[in-house]
């Protein structure tokens, strides 16, 4: 029934391009574990209630530990979302112990790194961090390193979305 239902998440491969080739978002391994794929400008277009902020969270949270990002940002409507979605890793790497058995303690020893609301600098050198829709992005850095990663998650409100006015500027 499972592979029923993840047979529907799709990724485009040309973004912006509806009519364009997709491939599944989840596969199965060699091994028959399930798997997410995980691409540039990949985009969840996912009815609500399907889990796809907690499937991109974990996700993001797998890579990050495998050191495929090293500057991620969480973006959302506003900064509380945002700092939410960064929650549920700090959460993560704190007291899942599978986590903490593989890859080791991840948050540094109070005093030695950053462990804030909005950003944290892990153990491995990864650095997060959680801003709301209208934050700077652009020039950011941290120890010479860029966003290599944006994730989009809720960036519009009800508000943004009334008018055409308000959609260009909140794409804007």
């Amino acid at each position: 029934e499972l592979d029923m239902i993840i047979d529907h998440f799709e990724i485009e491969l040309e973004p912006g391009n509806a009519d364009g080739p997709k491939e599944p978002v989840f596969y199965r391994d060699s091994a028959g574990t399930l798997c997410m794929r995980l691409t540039p400008f990949v985009q969840l277009r996912v009815p609500r209630g399907h889990s796809k902020t907690t499937l991109a969270n974990t996700k993001i949270l797998h890579a990050i530990l495998e050191g495929q990002f090293r500057f991620p940002v969480y973006l959302s409507e506003s900064a509380n979302h945002a700092e939410k979605q960064l929650d549920f890793s700090k959460n993560e790497l704190t007291t899942n112990a599978k986590i903490q058995q593989v890859w080791g303690q991840m948050k540094p020893v109070t005093g030695t790194g950053i462990w804030r609301q909005d950003e944290i600098e892990l153990n491995n050198g990864t650095y997060c961090v959680a801003q709301g829709r209208g934050a700077q992005i652009r020039g950011k850095n941290f120890r010479s390193q860029r966003p290599d990663m944006i994730l989009l998650d809720d960036v519009e409100d009800k508000e943004s979305v009334k008018t055409e006015e308000q959609r260009e500027k909140a794409r804007d």
